[in-house]
């Protein structure tokens, strides 16, 4: 899991340097590093840019409404298949180096059982982000219809105020067609249907859904 109890890792908030990550014996996996991190920094920018065109333009009530939200956590992150936690952990440090604002970054493994989750949760208490990656012990595959059911249901009515502006879903070598279309259909619908692709990107409610395999 990392440098682990070796007393090497220096918690975020005791370092002057608080929001630059720690340094790693491992690596996230290419596809988060290389197109999925730059893919959510895109999103946020272009959030931004938008934010600065209102502004020029004088939409002071458009402003005034993103005004009430921009210092909300509105960004929801879900790692299917997370094992270790590792790419969590990155897109959590490197989102907080670049200002971003997490609500939460969720792991979802079928072996996340008690010990699992405290030997997770301990690791990402170290590198600094503990209070902002949790871990899930589910099997995807299995209860596909709970989490359509009971955790969508429950992230679309916690985030109707503010309204969540960036979902992320991503999986590294986990595929399972019907389950991934399942929660994907479930997540675009019912404006949308689900479409192909490795990444799907989508507007609801102006939120921006990104799912990528």
């Amino acid at each position: 899991l990392g440098l682990c109890a070796s007393g090497l890792e220096t918690p975020w908030e005791s370092r002057d340097d608080a929001h630059c990550p720690l340094p790693r014996l491992w690596e996230p996996d290419p596809m988060v590093r290389n197109v999925l991190l730059p893919l959510i920094l895109e999103k946020i920018k272009s959030t931004k840019d938008e934010r600065s065109k209102l502004m020029a333009n004088n939409n002071t009530e458009s402003i005034r409404s993103r005004d009430q939200n921009r210092h909300e956590k509105t960004v929801e992150i879900w790692d299917l298949g997370a094992g270790f936690g590792r790419d969590c952990c990155f897109l959590a440090e490197q989102l907080r180096r670049e200002g971003v604002a997490c609500r939460r970054i969720v792991a979802w493994d079928q072996r996340y059982g008690p010990m699992e989750q405290t030997q997770c949760r301990a690791f990402w208490a170290r590198r600094g982000v503990g209070d902002v990656v949790e871990p899930r012990g589910c099997d995807v595959v299995r209860h596909v219809n709970d989490i359509v059911h009971n955790h969508i249901a429950d992230l679309r009515s916690r985030h109707q105020q503010p309204v969540l502006s960036l979902w992320v879903v991503f999986a590294v070598r986990f595929w399972h067609k019907d389950a991934l279309g399942t929660m994907l259909r479930h997540m675009l619908a019912p404006q949308h249907q689900a479409s192909n692709g490795s990444i799907s990107k989508s507007n609801q409610n102006n939120t921006t859904l990104l799912f990528a395999l």
